[in-house]
């Protein structure tokens, strides 16, 4: 199978071409630095979402956000 994806781990944000079996990589390509490698490797066989939201709330005085 073949995955394009942008590459997160760096400010550079490379375009990465992503040629895989089940959760064998073949080949990466497209990334600037060693960690497009990392990051395709992790997208593949273990992908993490981090999913954080705010809360304004009413009457509340403190310059800092809620986390829910």
């Amino acid at each position: 199978m073949m995955k394009r994806m942008t590459c997160i781990l760096c400010p550079n944000g490379c375009k990465l071409k992503v040629e895989y079996s089940g959760k064998e990589i073949f080949s990466v390509e497209g990334g600037k630095c060693p960690r497009g490698d990392k990051f395709a490797d992790q997208e593949i066989n273990d992908p993490q979402r981090n999913i954080a939201t705010s809360v304004l709330v009413k009457g509340g005085n403190s310059p800092w956000p809620v986390y829910v």
